[in-house]
């Protein structure tokens, strides 16, 4: 957290030079924000479990209340983390919850879609339209169905060869 960093400039060449301190000010990184938000249509409604990890030793962390039900277009989560490495999802209610899941890397001012890393389906694609279901009937296009957890990642940070 914040001290000064100096580096030493020589002035103007001479015969015998002088230095000079240099403040250098810490530079601010932007937080990662996270949005999950419940979709609007129909039975978009339902339970969500969701874990971040922030790449601090802790893990995967849960960000929401367990048992909850979110109504149509609630926003789950809106949070902002000095560092995001993923997000884990999953529902072992049978009672689907489907929506969108996006970061931000300009503090909130516009967001992206995460991407499917692990154990939902297709991977590589695009959480702007995502079912987590804990039966198999969830219809989205990216889809984590039957209890499972799956592993979210930023946009920018996807691999598909890892």
């Amino acid at each position: 957290t914040g001290g000064n960093a100096y580096l030493w400039l020589t002035e103007t060449p001479t015969s015998s030079p002088t230095m000079s301190p240099v403040t250098l000010e810490p530079t601010s990184i932007e937080p990662t924000c996270l949005r999950i938000t419940t979709g609007g249509v129909g039975y978009d409604d339902g339970h969500l479990d969701a874990f971040v990890n922030t790449g601090d030793g802790n893990g995967y962390v849960r960000v929401t209340q367990s048992g909850v039900k979110y109504a149509l277009n609630s926003v789950v989560v809106e949070k902002c983390y000095s560092g995001l490495v993923g997000l884990q999802v999953k529902n072992s209610d049978a009672n689907a919850w489907a929506g969108s899941i996006e970061t931000s890397v300009d503090g909130g001012v516009s967001y992206t879609p995460m991407v499917c890393k692990d154990n939902c389906t297709p991977v590589g694609d695009s959480t702007a339209s995502i079912v987590v279901d804990g039966d198999g009937n969830g219809d989205r296009a990216v889809k984590c169905l039957n209890g499972d957890t799956c592993t979210l990642v930023n946009s920018g940070s996807w691999d598909s060869t890892a």
